[in-house]
């Protein structure tokens, strides 16, 4: 739906309800790298974490079965370029080739287990490239539709299609938690080119209304010839090497409610294990996996 990550999916344990989600595989590209992309580089899926499914509705390939619900119909000759496709008259869910549609059906039936904040990603053919390049996104299960304490609207009222710039940081949904609080000096004192490299710069921040150079990265304090700096601030001195202000890094006041997600699908030099249980056939983690 033109984002990356897609589309968060939101439902309710205690109206045990049901996520829906009809998908199509709009896939368009014809070549990578100025070679020509395999159709197994375009076929697509959905695969969720965390609600409860029916094997159909998995999406993970190849271990998906056909959904004798869904028949191929006028989409067959879409379905029959998808590589290792038996021709069965059934459209398969770990597997929807460009321009085919499938109907995947994740429910919570009311189940504890099932609230959190899960994901879900394509699981077809070539799964590690897709999901690299963005095809994943988040599902929310609410443990409880009437908390309102726990549901954040950060979109305008008038224009539900855009954020609220009051409950965005700095106004602006990619906006930075901190800020530069900036204060000119009273004094400007010159300095020699061979000083630069002595003034020192803190941790990198978003500046705001700063006009001039930042100081270099990673150099020496030197007192003989330069106000104090504290950790948390930076000198800014001007193209005529005159110092002209100081900034320290400030936190925006947040908002009266938030509502965070961080999204994990995996995380290098270990394992990440949904209720934990970790790699085909949900082997426990604290037993070895055997040798193929």
């Amino acid at each position: 739906m033109g984002t990356v990550p897609g589309p968060t999916l939101e439902a309710s344990l205690d109206k045990g309800d049901s996520i829906i989600v009809h998908f199509r595989n709009k896939d368009h590209r014809l070549t990578t790298k100025g070679k020509p992309m395999a159709i197994e580089h375009r076929c697509h899926s959905l695969h969720p974490h965390g609600v409860v499914f029916a094997p159909a509705s998995d999406g993970a390939y190849p271990l998906s079965p056909a959904d004798p619900n869904q028949p191929l119909g006028a989409e067959a000759p879409l379905w029959a370029m998808v590589p290792q496709w038996g021709g069965g008259q059934f459209k398969q869910g770990d597997r929807v080739p460009p321009d085919a549609t499938f109907t995947y059906t994740w429910n919570t039936f009311g189940w504890p287990t099932t609230a959190g904040v899960w994901l879900y990603h394509d699981h077809s053919i070539c799964d590690d490239d897709n999901v690299n390049l963005g095809a994943i996104g988040m599902i929310v299960i609410h443990n409880d539709s009437n908390d309102k304490e726990q549901e954040v609207d950060t979109r305008l009222a008038a224009d539900p299609t855009q954020p609220d710039p009051t409950l965005m940081p700095g106004g602006s949904p990619n906006g930075s938690p901190l800020f530069s609080l900036l204060i000119p000096l009273p004094e400007q004192a010159r300095i020699l080119p061979h000083q630069v490299a002595d003034l020192r710069r803190a941790a990198d921040g978003p500046v705001e209304h700063v006009s001039g150079r930042r100081v270099p990265k990673n150099a020496a304090p030197s007192p003989a010839h330069v106000p104090p700096v504290a950790d948390n601030a930076e000198l800014h001195i001007n193209p005529k090497l005159l110092p002209i202000q100081i900034s320290f890094l400030r936190y925006r006041t947040p908002p009266a409610k938030a509502q965070i997600l961080q999204l994990f699908h995996s995380l290098y030099d270990g394992s990440t294990c949904i209720n934990g249980r970790q790699y085909l056939g949900n082997t426990p983690p604290s037993s070895p996996v055997p040798a193929p």
